[in-house]
């Protein structure tokens, strides 16, 4: 079966991608094209249904559509739908995300110590370990990335954990929730 962009550039008696590319590069939008080569490769992709890169760039959608004499629906344009979690990197967006059910955080300047030689800081342990109750808050202040650290701390623990941008919707959830047995992780971060 024939990927609709293929299709439609038969329609319209345009022979290759290279060529389409060009005839986009000509059209003025009000966004810079990039190289002709480089629009050939995303159509490329977007003849295979990834349409990501395309869907960022509505007036390059636009200039498409009218080359090709089409609807936007005819090209099957829609936005991926995301995986539960799955921790993407607005950064780096060629990055594939992160699931952290199947795959493991970086481990960079994690601490590794030996039992033995921290038994004398924590004295006498009885072997029953204590559950912690209340509220507890972590803040993480923006561009510190500390976003995988706690993606990876709410899959580890058997808390409540909640994520709020202000304090004032951190006190509606607090007084809204009922009382539970479990400690509440809160993690509050700042625009």
């Amino acid at each position: 079966m024939t990927a609709p962009l293929i299709a439609l550039m038969q329609e319209q008696g345009i022979k290759s991608l290279d060529e389409l590319a060009r005839r986009l590069c000509e059209v003025k939008t009000t966004e810079k094209w990039p190289a002709a080569r480089s629009v050939s490769a995303k159509l490329g992709l977007l003849s295979k249904d990834e349409a990501e890169w395309w869907l960022k760039r509505p007036a390059f959608i636009d200039a498409l559509v009218s080359i090709l004499r089409c609807r936007r629906e005819d090209l099957r344009l829609e936005a991926p739908r995301k995986q539960k979690r799955l921790l993407e990197f607005e950064n780096f967006p060629e990055l594939p995300g992160l699931d952290l059910t199947r795959e493991a955080a970086c481990a960079l300047g994690e601490f590794e110590s030996d039992d033995v030689a921290l038994r004398p800081w924590f004295g006498v342990q009885s072997g029953l370990t204590a559950e912690l109750e209340g509220v507890f808050w972590l803040h993480f202040p923006p561009g510190t990335g500390r976003d995988v650290y706690w993606a990876e701390l709410k899959r580890q623990t058997a808390y409540k954990a909640v994520e709020a941008r202000c304090l004032a919707d951190v006190k509606l959830l607090h007084q809204a929730r009922e009382p539970t047995p479990c400690a509440n992780m809160t993690c509050v971060t700042y625009p």
